[in-house]
């Protein structure tokens, strides 16, 4: 089974990311979802999202059956974080420029930038 880790950060144009989850989650795809804290005002604004009842439980209401998993972004233990975690890519989307530089200068404060 192939199976993504997918990133969705604070940049404007979430939706992006959103219909990408459900287009692999839809083609039987296994998703490792991360979603930064800027993300979720970000959804909140341009998608009417309620994290109200938490984030993990508004994310598996979003994306119902499939195989997705979600991590939080400050969970750098998280499978995703660890180098020997096997998988067919990871995809950024929407990426923010802070996440871009993280990515790029190989900082690793949270799981976006880790993985």
């Amino acid at each position: 089974m192939k199976r993504f880790i997918v990133a969705i950060t604070g940049a404007s144009g979430v939706i992006y990311g959103v219909r990408l989850v459900e287009e692999l989650l839809r083609r039987g795809i296994e998703v490792h979802l991360i979603v930064s804290d800027a993300a979720c005002i970000v959804m909140e604004q341009e998608l009417d999202w309620d994290f109200s009842a938490g984030r993990k439980g508004t994310f598996y209401q979003q994306f119902p059956g499939g195989n997705l998993r979600y991590y939080e972004n400050s969970d750098i233990a998280a499978p995703v974080a660890s180098g020997s975690f096997l998988s067919s890519g990871m995809l950024v989307i929407p990426c923010s420029m802070s996440t871009l530089s993280a990515i790029a200068h190989g900082s690793a404060n949270n799981l976006i930038a880790r993985a």
